[in-house]
């Protein structure tokens, strides 16, 4: 007996649910007709599901796409298009699995199409603009207000942020494009993790509207002058958040802040909080003074600042201990020409750097910054290192014998060291 197509999906799923069964009695009678249809025109196109004809599709596509199939790219543009929700879904499955196979393909001549496809991969800009609004009320939305509360995942939330920081970005949406391409982004963390995104987020809205942020970042910094109370880890956290904004933005904050006066009236005080709640605190006042060291820091505040650094030694924190390495690295890099300002301050260096070294050693990577250390060291002091000596030539042994595993990333600095 014929019937439609769509009439005998049904049955054929229906026996086909009977031929699952734990029942016997309703197993082996699906069973039996399952076998006899197996010999009839037509069965086997009922079992046909979308997938199955999309990956034939894309099959035969490798081998006859474009030469002598040009019309399916163009006819599968189409069908995306049309307002149908299972056509168009069924059109970019399809799509999908052309576009997969077709990739495989390995003649210079199948490659060249995807070179040339190449540049449209992550970004088509201009056929993107009519969404643009929409994507920003979109993202905005989920991050920064109560919509995405308990709604949303961290990956989710970072994939918001890079295409805010995109549409921000893009040149082809500004009606001038004189600003400079300078950007810090740590290089490409800042697209698959949280803090780093949102970061760089910050950085690139801080830079196209500065005027308007600005007064927003000073307001947060007047609130919060003074010491905080260490047993409101809230009240610790936004004063973090807002240190690290105003270090962030250090070079757009150029003419706004006074940044010396504020060394002296509020982080050196805090510099000198020695409540073990306090100390993530510290360590970011650490970070944001390297961070406007060489934006502007007069040379008069040195000595007070080496001083600081040289009680923060005392600290046996490893961790901040490294860090407060790198806040030294970094006024190496731009004081140490001016040597006699740091000459007093020798000693506790003297004596912190050989213990770091010690306990640096299953951490190259820290050594390597302990021997940038050195070498800047030894620049500014000239004759008088000699009196290093007893700690630098077991350090250059080490770093420059080959036989020991950590030459491999010591052996560079050692030797000019």
């Amino acid at each position: 007996v014929s019937m439609d197509l769509n009439s005998a999906s049904t049955v054929v799923l229906q026996v086909l649910t009977q031929a699952t069964s734990q029942d016997t009695a309703v197993l082996k009678p699906a069973e039996e007709q399952l076998k006899q249809w197996e010999t009839q025109p037509g069965f086997y196109s009922v079992l046909l599901i979308a997938t199955q004809i999309a990956v034939l599709i894309a099959k035969v596509a490798r081998l006859d796409c474009p030469r002598q199939w040009p019309e399916l790219i163009p006819t599968l543009i189409e069908s995306v298009k049309v307002q149908d929700d299972l056509r168009q879904h069924r059109a970019l499955l399809t799509f999908y699995h052309v576009t997969k196979t077709l990739a495989s393909k390995r003649l210079a001549a199948d490659r060249k199409l995807f070179y040339d496809l190449l540049d449209f991969l992550d970004q088509h800009p201009f056929s993107f603009t009519p969404l643009i609004q929409r994507s920003l009320e979109f993202s905005v939305s989920y991050v920064f207000t109560e919509v995405g509360e308990g709604v949303t995942f961290e990956r989710f939330i970072v994939q918001c942020m890079n295409l805010i920081k995109m549409i921000v970005k893009n040149y082809a949406y500004k009606p001038s494009k004189n600003f400079e391409a300078v950007e810090e982004t740590g290089g490409d963390s800042w697209k698959y993790s949280l803090r780093p995104c949102t970061e760089v987020l910050f950085i690139d809205i801080f830079h196209e509207y500065n005027q308007t942020l600005t007064p927003v970042l000073l307001e947060m910094m007047q609130t919060l002058q003074g010491p905080t109370n260490v047993e409101d880890m809230n009240a610790l956290l936004i004063k973090d958040a807002v240190y690290n904004a105003v270090g962030l933005a250090a070079y757009e904050l150029f003419d706004s802040v006074d940044f010396d006066q504020w060394f002296k009236n509020q982080l050196l005080p805090e510099l000198q909080v020695i409540h073990n709640r306090y100390k993530p605190l510290r360590r970011r006042v650490i970070w944001l003074i390297g961070q406007w060291i060489s934006v502007k820091f007069k040379s008069d505040l040195r000595p007070m600042l080496y001083e600081a650094i040289c009680n923060l030694l005392q600290d046996q924190d490893l961790v901040v201990s490294a860090l407060h390495l790198l806040m030294i690295l970094s006024l190496e890099q731009i004081s140490f020409y001016r040597s006699e300002s740091i000459r007093p301050y020798v000693g506790c260096l003297v004596q912190y750097l050989p213990l770091l070294w010690k306990q640096s050693e299953e951490h190259n990577m820290l050594r390597c910054a302990i021997l940038t250390t050195l070498i800047h060291l030894v620049q500014g002091l000239g004759a008088d290192s000699k009196n290093l000596y007893p700690f630098l030539l077991p350090v250059i042994q080490l770093s420059t014998d080959v036989s020991q595993p950590p030459h491999v990333y010591l052996l560079e600095d050692g030797l000019e060291l």
